[in-house]
């Protein structure tokens, strides 16, 4: 069938083939502006996607709200798309990426993940990576957080892949970390980020940045916690109080102190436990935000309390989460 399709499309005149080459790198359904304005034969596109509907190689998919036409069978597209060389489908699709922001830059979170997939088919890596962690973001919010992992994932090996990008953007590396952290917490995996974290460590310590810094030890002291490594976890988080306070960060604080709360109330430290947790509470009530910060220094403090034998207390702050 695939031999089939492809003699069919050698009979194409040049710039007929070129436009539907052009198409089958958007995919099988493709925008009529995205299209336009990538193609080296716009003058003539009216001309040549009537001859491809006439073909019946194509057919209108919408009008409204903007013209969309799609490949008829989805083989098609695939035998086109691959007919290109890689170079050329490496450069039309961060010509397709390049159009997609410009024409959709007030509603981007739409297209993260187009996005994230012709930047990464393309030559530039940094924009995927971009992309990706967006996309993961974007996941995680949802809950989707398998889905989040692989996205994380494959920033990841972009990033690490390319040992000459990485020691030029080793913030990026940091950040990426960071923002993975929530999905190892939501997986329960803390072996895993602690493997992870523990295998960069030098990175984070090489910063010019103690906020990142910060932000770093202190999910790696709670993935300790969380492992059951009450103890040694101790030492990376009042790291990471001391980098928030140097970069008077309330954020990166108020992190380091909600995870405090939880291990100093493991290690029956429930008066040092309650007072990390009001203080990361309050910052947090200023950061509206973030869910993790409201929720979790509470949750410590209730522990504490119930340590404590402080039942009226620990129920009111349960409460109060719910």
């Amino acid at each position: 069938i695939q031999a089939l399709i492809a003699s069919r499309l050698d009979r194409l005149e040049k710039e007929t083939k070129r436009i539907l080459q052009e198409a089958s790198v958007i995919g099988r359904a493709f925008l009529y502006d995205i299209l336009k304005k990538i193609s080296d034969l716009r003058d003539k596109i009216d001309i040549e996607i009537g001859i491809l509907t006439r073909l019946d190689l194509i057919r209108t998919r919408a009008i409204q709200p903007d013209l969309e036409y799609m490949f008829k069978h989805a083989l098609t597209q695939e035998v086109v798309y691959n007919g290109l060389l890689k170079k050329e489908r490496r450069k039309i699709h961060e010509q397709v990426a390049l159009v997609m922001e410009g024409l959709f830059h007030d509603r981007l979170p739409e297209f993260y993940e187009t996005l994230a997939l012709h930047f990464k088919q393309s030559n530039s890596t940094l924009k995927a990576v971009d992309y990706l962690m967006k996309w993961g973001e974007k996941s995680v919010r949802k809950y989707a957080v398998e889905e989040s992992h692989q996205y994380y994932k494959e920033a990841f090996g972009l990033l690490s892949d390319k040992p000459e990008i990485l020691e030029q953007n080793k913030v990026l590396m940091v950040d990426l970390l960071i923002k993975w952290a929530y999905v190892f917490y939501y997986r329960g995996d803390f072996n895993g980020l602690i493997t992870l974290f523990s295998a960069h460590d030098d990175i984070a310590d090489s910063l010019d940045d103690k906020a990142r810094q910060g932000m770093f030890n202190g999910w790696l002291g709670f993935g300790h916690f969380m492992a059951g490594s009450v103890r040694c976890c101790r030492k990376y988080l009042r790291k990471a109080l001391k980098f928030g306070e140097a970069a008077q960060d309330q954020q990166v604080i108020a992190y380091a102190c909600t995870w405090l709360a939880w291990n100093n109330s493991d290690l029956g430290l429930a008066e040092e436990a309650i007072s990390f947790g009001k203080r990361a509470h309050e910052i947090a009530k200023k950061i509206k935000i973030d869910h993790y910060l409201y929720f979790k220094p509470l949750a410590g403090m209730a522990c504490a309390y119930w340590a404590m034998g402080d039942w009226k207390e620990a129920i009111r702050v349960g409460e109060s989460i719910v």
